[in-house]
């Protein structure tokens, strides 16, 4: 975010009046995000999906995205996956349990990214390679006239194949905490929403 500071000549020095311009100082600008997604995973460079589909699920009171989830057929990666019970503007933090699922009634569910490869349970439901421990979901904007929203996840991530696939190489035998971490922050500007399709089963 930037700050806005104005500029003006000082007689006296900082410390001689400490709470000189502090409400300058402190001001903050909102965070502009431009049109488009952009997606930065450990602190890499930022890249822009091919394909996105930006849902709002209102039978079942929520907003999914995908990010290049199915770029191509025989391929999940690069990828993101994001389910949250928001529909509307404001700020949201889920946490995950011990188990590494999110806990929340009006947050984030979901929120996968998709790195090296995808990983399946016994009913062949994918999910990412790395899952959110904590994920904040900043709606900018939700706007079901124009049918468009902008916002920001921000996301800190454990790498889930390493703490739950017992073959893996490093196998943490389920600590999400000894696994490796990571961060996955998401700018979504002015995105297309979509009504629910029948063809989509979120996977709870």
């Amino acid at each position: 975010m930037g700050v806005a500071l104005i500029a003006c000549s000082l007689i006296t020095s900082c410390k001689d009046d400490p709470e000189e311009n502090n409400d300058n100082n402190n001001q903050q600008q909102e965070e502009q995000i431009a049109d488009g997604v952009k997606i930065q995973f450990k602190g890499g460079a930022e890249w822009t999906p091919g394909d996105v589909s930006t849902v709002n699920a209102t039978t079942q009171n929520g907003t999914f995205m995908v990010a290049d989830y199915f770029g191509t057929s025989d391929s999940y990666v690069p990828g993101f996956e994001l389910y949250t019970f928001q529909q509307g503007a404001g700020a949201v933090t889920s946490t995950c349990d011990d188990s590494g699922n999110l806990q929340s009634s009006n947050g984030p569910i979901i929120c996968e990214y998709y790195d090296q490869t995808y990983l399946t349970n016994q009913q062949g439901t994918a999910f990412g390679d790395w899952w959110a421990k904590s994920v904040t979901c900043d709606m900018k904007a939700f706007d079901l006239t124009t049918l468009k929203t902008t916002f920001k996840v921000d996301a800190d991530m454990f790498w889930a194949r390493q703490a739950f696939v017992t073959s893996f190489e490093g196998y943490t035998n389920g600590n999400i905490n000894a696994a490796e971490q990571g961060k996955v922050i998401v700018k979504a500007g002015n995105v297309e929403l979509t009504e629910q399709s029948a063809k989509r089963t979120l996977k709870f």
